[in-house]
């Protein structure tokens, strides 16, 4: 065996430990859920501004 090679116990253990130290997987259903849910909340948001601009313009009307 060369000077950084290593035998197949050491493999495993290198492997186990990268499979460890990788993040989660991009799960793209679950990304896409939260920018939905994003989208949706800002969107309300906004109708919701929009509801409370034309009461107080019907009010200064009156």
């Amino acid at each position: 065996m060369g000077k950084y090679q290593l035998d197949y116990k050491g493999q495993a253990a290198v492997t186990k430990y990268h499979e460890k130290q990788t993040p989660a997987k991009f799960d793209k259903k679950q990304q896409l859920e939260k920018i939905r849910a994003e989208y949706l909340k800002k969107k309300q948001k906004q109708t919701g501004e929009l509801h409370q601009h034309s009461s107080t313009e019907i009010q200064k009307q009156r």
